[in-house]
């Protein structure tokens, strides 16, 4: 129900949701390691193949910058 919602609060099935979209991902990287295939990744405004383990370190990247971006 939205009324009963505060105001910045994530509602239930986006939480939901993102959980399955990581769940899927996670189960489509595997796939590709298992099987030695790369991963088509957007990677610097275009899409490249990569392979699983320089596609994982290159999103770990991406995520650690976003905690240095903006902090003093």
């Amino acid at each position: 129900m939205k009324g009963n919602r505060k105001k910045n609060e994530v509602p239930a099935i986006a939480i939901e949701g993102e959980k399955a979209l990581r769940a899927a991902v996670a189960e489509v990287v595997a796939e590709h390691k298992r099987t030695g295939k790369p991963l088509a990744v957007w990677q610097d405004g275009r899409a490249v193949m990569l392979s699983t383990d320089r596609a994982v370190a290159a999103v770990r990247e991406e995520r650690a910058g976003y905690g240095a971006k903006g902090r003093k």
